[in-house]
């Protein structure tokens, strides 16, 4: 560690020199004041060790100089003196950091040149610490920020699979409202026509949430196209290509679809398809639970269909449910995130009450019934918000 000697006295400063080399510090020599704030300008030092009394400026005038460089690069100041006016008091109200008193012991002055070796040192490890930090910061703040912007981006192609807010298919009015417990969702729906007499409906809900069921609920819902072999079979009757049922749709999705036991991931469906000529509900539940149908001038009838998630186990067996509907009446496709949320105290929304909140709203157009039954989920949750994605499609048949 360098050390800069300041005293006006040759003989003494050599002979302090001496002292301060024995110890291991590499000593740079000053006749003055003036002369060793030259030094230090030039090349600021960690420790300095002042006489007092001197010509042109004194050991204070020096200490206060130093103390106007940069603050960031400390200096340790030992102030020296054999006059009894110059009092510890006002060297240490100046800003040095230690007195020593002439004439004084080698080992004395050894013993204050290594506390002051200590504390450099230690002064130094924290600026390198608090520098790495600053990297550290700087690479973390441009790793959030890269981060953000994937996330955005995600948002965006996951929004860009769900249907748009005005859809319009010929024989329905249709509404969906999806809420999410974080930024990507595990939740999807979508509505579309399979040919001019058939339309296909579905929820997805992918388990876990966060990134890596977002991902797979967009895999998944990429093969639910009309395009693809789930939505039509390759026999032909006639010119018209027949929709295949949608448990074989979802038995498809399962032989795809195979759990890595690392990733322990599934997903529940529920998949249906309306037939405008037959006014017919065929629908099929994979883990998900059926749609509830309203008819006027009866109750809501919840339907419910056992079968096990898509990618648990290889194989399975899913059965159809058909169901006849007429003008006016209605069905609602919903995933367990809003039966299942739990209020403050502790309750469970359950079966019952979610289904008596969609009598309560039967009256309502698909739209307003919606949101009437996002907001009542929403008030459930309370301050928590939301604790599970949630998404909920009304069809009304015309």
């Amino acid at each position: 560690m360098r050390v800069l000697v300041v005293e006006d006295d040759a003989s003494l400063l050599s002979a302090i020199s001496t002292v301060v080399e024995s110890a291991g510090f590499v000593v740079t020599g000053a006749g003055d004041g003036v002369e060793a704030l030259e030094c230090f300008r030039r090349d600021p030092f960690p420790v300095v060790l002042t006489d007092w009394a001197m010509p042109r400026m004194d050991g204070l005038e020096l200490l206060r100089e130093i103390r106007k460089q940069d603050p960031e690069r400390y200096c340790y100041v030992i102030l020296l003196t054999g006059r009894g006016d110059l009092t510890w008091e006002k060297g240490m109200e100046a800003g040095a950091d230690d007195f020593l008193t002439k004439p004084y012991r080698r080992e004395e002055l050894l013993a204050r040149l290594k506390v002051a070796r200590r504390i450099m040192n230690l002064q130094l490890e924290t600026a390198r610490a608090n520098e790495s930090l600053l990297c550290t910061n700087a690479e973390l703040k441009l790793f959030r920020e890269r981060m953000d912007y994937e996330l955005r981006s995600a948002v965006r192609v996951q929004r860009a699979l769900l249907p748009s807010r005005d859809i319009q298919l010929p024989g329905v009015t249709l509404a969906w409202d999806l809420g999410t417990c974080t930024e990507l969702a595990g939740d999807v729906c979508h509505a579309f026509e399979i040919d001019d007499q058939y339309l296909c409906f579905y929820v997805l809900d992918v388990s876990g949430h966060g990134v890596s069921a977002a991902l797979l609920s967009a895999q998944v819902s990429r093969l639910l196209t009309p395009e693809m072999s789930w939505s039509r079979s390759g026999e032909s009757s006639g010119e018209r290509l027949q929709p295949i049922h949608p448990s074989q749709v979802i038995a498809e999705l399962n032989g795809v679809f195979q759990n890595e036991p690392t990733l322990s991931q599934y997903f529940t469906l529920i998949y249906a398809v309306f037939d405008r000529e037959r006014n017919t509900l065929r629908f099929s539940c994979a883990g998900h639970p059926g749609p509830a149908v309203l008819r006027a001038g009866r109750p809501v009838d919840q339907l419910e269909l056992a079968g096990r998630p898509i990618g648990m186990l290889e194989g399975g067996w899913w059965d159809d449910i058909e169901v006849s509907l007429g003008p006016g009446d209605s069905f609602v496709l919903f995933s367990d995130g809003l039966t299942e949320a739990m209020n403050e105290r502790g309750e469970i929304v359950g079966q019952a009450r979610f289904t008596q909140n969609i009598e309560k709203g039967r009256r309502l157009d698909p739209s307003a019934l919606c949101q009437t039954l996002m907001e009542e989920h929403r008030h459930w949750c309370g301050a928590e918000g939301l604790q599970d994605d949630c998404t909920v499609m009304v069809v009304k048949i015309d």
